[in-house]
């Protein structure tokens, strides 16, 4: 699977045209297990790496279940055993994020479903089709770290194996994503 071209606002940014920071929204259905840790992981990530525009961060759910609650408790539980800082409280994400955000990554294809139909736009009034700032995750790894999988599963009703196997995937989707935009600044 090809990783995703980046929208035409992203490219100048990462060119120098637009001095505004990167931001990137993570999407997940209710906002405390998937999305969470990977806004989470992103922040710790961009710290310590070179070469990168400024990085704006957040995460949305699909669904209003969990608005203002804090993430899962077994997503706190591994983010603190990574030495990684919890970073929101929940929030469902809304029609204006399409504006905002230049990246909006989704972990699976319900996810995507549901954020393309949020992305109700009229293409052509001095805006990019907000589709194609819409991805997943897993887009963004190399196809060798997830080999067959295209979703980072919901580990909701799993257990502590589950939330591991989801930290790795999004760490190798993270990994990929800061390697494209690295590469995009040099450009």
């Amino acid at each position: 699977m090809p990783q995703p071209e980046f929208p035409v606002r992203l490219k100048e940014k990462l060119q120098g045209g637009d001095p505004d920071p990167v931001k990137i929204l993570f999407v997940c259905l209710g906002n405390i297990c998937r999305s969470p840790m990977a806004e989470a992981m992103m922040i710790h990530k961009v710290k310590s790496v070179m070469g990168l525009p400024e990085i704006e961060v957040d995460s949305a759910g699909i669904g209003d279940w969990h608005v203002g609650q804090s993430p899962d408790h077994r997503t706190l539980s591994l983010l603190e055993r990574k030495g990684i800082p919890r970073a929101s409280y929940a929030r469902q994400i809304k029609p204006g994020d399409f504006g905002t955000f230049d990246l909006v990554i989704g972990m699976d294809e319900a996810n995507r479903r549901d954020l393309l139909r949020l992305t109700d736009w009229r293409v052509g009034i001095n805006e990019e089709d907000p589709s194609r700032k819409v991805s997943l995750a897993l887009e963004w790894a190399d196809p060798s770290s997830h080999p067959g999988r295209i979703e980072v599963p919901d580990p909701y009703y799993g257990g502590t194996k589950d939330f591991e196997e989801v930290y790795t995937l999004l760490d190798a989707s993270l990994n990929g994503l800061i390697a494209r935009l690295q590469e995009g600044n040099r450009t």
